[in-house]
């Protein structure tokens, strides 16, 4: 490992989405100290060790010794029998790179399909290693012969910071939240990448939160994604403090202090709360990393991935019940959940890729 020198995390979404910047930064954990970590993101700047995030993009063209591709559903594509530009231009910069690079912890979306499918598959089929994170994209991939092994998403290798901890703590206290009898939600704004009646979401999720309030459970909403106006959740967010009483949001991008990145006090957050429902893919990642167990309300391939390989309480956003979910989150909750191997799997996974694709490189 002491010849690679640069690593260039591809297809860099935001840091403004939890669980994007969670990814990155356990991959900073998972690579070599002595490595430095460059991710290309529009307006942003960032430096944290040996991790780089730079919006200039005259260096993305700089060559680097490996390349991996990272983030959550970036295969997305919203035409049906055409490929986008976004698309399109995902996929060849995995393909520019060839056995430089692995794929690792991702999933292909249901929106990926035909010529755009097709394209992708002979992108991965050129990289050094392929390793997804859910069941259905793997067993998808491995029909269509690309080589590839099934592991689980970066972000479980996540820890909780002590400090991070203690922040969290206090803002349950400012925020006048029982950290004996909460309920901390995520929410999302769905659209034609994942289809569903947003009404319904709301109508459903305004009911839950009434029915909790009626229980004394002190209820919030944790911001997961604070991106744009399609990847925003302070506009739902906002309509059901409307909707709902003493409804509380926390929004990690504004409270974080002290050098503590926002995912990092999400998961204190995740961790300090008694009941957990995540919408939100790395809600539910998140709280399973910080030992806890969440009720995960599914609307993906991802999401429903979790539930079924690791056996917990959840459902599909589509049977979203909420007094079915109310008397779930109070009959298994709360309680621990073990994450090691899980951690370790994560860990000697990316290992593999690491090394095979420094084999290439030599």
């Amino acid at each position: 490992m002491q010849n690679i020198k640069t690593v260039e995390l591809l297809n860099g979404y935001s840091l403004k989405n939890i669980g994007d910047e969670a990814i990155y930064y356990s991959i900073k954990e998972l690579i070599p100290s002595e490595c430095n970590i460059h991710c290309y993101l529009p307006e942003e700047f960032r430096k944290d060790g040996n991790l780089i995030f730079s919006n200039q993009k005259n260096e993305s063209g700089i060559p680097k010794d490996i390349y991996i591709s990272v983030g959550g559903d970036i295969f997305n594509n919203a035409r049906k029998y055409l490929i986008t530009k976004e698309f399109l231009k995902n996929a060849y910069t995995l393909r520019k790179y060839n056995k430089r690079a692995f794929l690792f912890g991702q999933s292909i979306p249901d929106s990926c399909q035909g010529i755009a499918y097709q394209y992708l598959v002979r992108c991965l089929k050129k990289l050094s290693n392929v390793v997804v994170r859910d069941d259905e994209t793997y067993q998808r991939l491995k029909r269509s012969g690309v080589p590839v092994k099934l592991s689980f998403d970066t972000a479980f290798y996540s820890e909780v910071c002590s400090e991070a901890k203690l922040q969290a703590i206090d803002i349950f206290k400012n925020k006048g939240l029982s950290t004996e009898n909460s309920l901390v939600i995520s929410v999302r704004n769905f659209n034609k990448m994942y289809r569903h009646d947003n009404q319904k979401f709301l109508n459903r999720l305004t009911k839950l939160i009434d029915l909790a309030h009626k229980d004394h459970i002190d209820c919030a909403i944790l911001i997961h994604s604070n991106v744009d106006t399609n990847d925003n959740d302070q506009r739902i967010s906002k309509i059901l403090k409307q909707k709902t009483e003493n409804l509380k949001i926390i929004n990690p991008f504004d409270l974080s202090k002290n050098n503590i990145t926002p995912h990092k006090l999400a998961m204190a957050i995740l961790e300090n709360s008694r009941y957990i429902l995540g919408v939100r893919y790395h809600t539910s990642v998140l709280s399973l990393a910080s030992g806890r167990l969440p009720y995960n309300l599914y609307y993906s391939n991802k999401g429903k991935d979790l539930s079924e390989r690791l056996s917990i309480p959840g459902s599909s956003i589509d049977s979203f019940e909420p007094e079915k979910v109310l008397m779930e989150l109070k009959k298994s909750m709360p309680f621990d959940f073990d994450c090691s191997k899980i951690k370790k799997q994560v860990k000697d996974d990316f290992e593999e890729c690491f090394n095979n694709t420094i084999k290439f490189e030599a």
